[in-house]
């Protein structure tokens, strides 16, 4: 992802902000790009705004929130915070019966926590606790 990309979407959200009219969408426009970057210092502040956007605005319209969840999702998962990302996609999945975004980083999660943990006995404990 492009630096440029971010900087434009961040001068965006600060002349709406300085405007007076910052909306959800607005502040998920930086995000998705900030979650998409490779750099974990942009992607650590992409993870920070989309947790402050979600616990401040709680009457989200519900696919806003859906997206917001699911790069929230995806942001955990490539600091290596799997069970965050899962537990998050979880709430995609009970929201939405069928979310196809949702469903590969899921199955990549899990797969990659079977093969971590495939001699321990932590994956029998993850699987009780559903």
């Amino acid at each position: 992802m492009c630096l440029c990309m971010v900087q434009a979407a961040e001068a965006q959200l600060l002349a709406s902000t300085q405007a007076g009219t910052v909306s959800a969408e607005d502040v998920l426009h930086v995000c998705i790009p900030l979650i998409n970057s490779k750099s974990s210092s942009l992607l650590e502040r992409g993870v920070f705004k989309l947790a402050e956007l979600l616990r401040e605005k709680t009457n989200l319209e519900r696919e806003v929130g859906l997206c917001a969840l699911y790069h929230l999702a995806l942001g955990h998962y490539k600091l290596g915070d799997e069970r965050t990302a899962l537990g998050l996609i979880q709430s995609i999945l009970a929201a939405k019966s069928f979310h196809t975004s949702a469903v590969a980083p899921k199955q990549l999660c899990i797969d990659k926590m079977i093969s971590k943990h495939k001699s321990s006995g932590l994956l029998s404990r993850l699987m009780r606790k559903k």
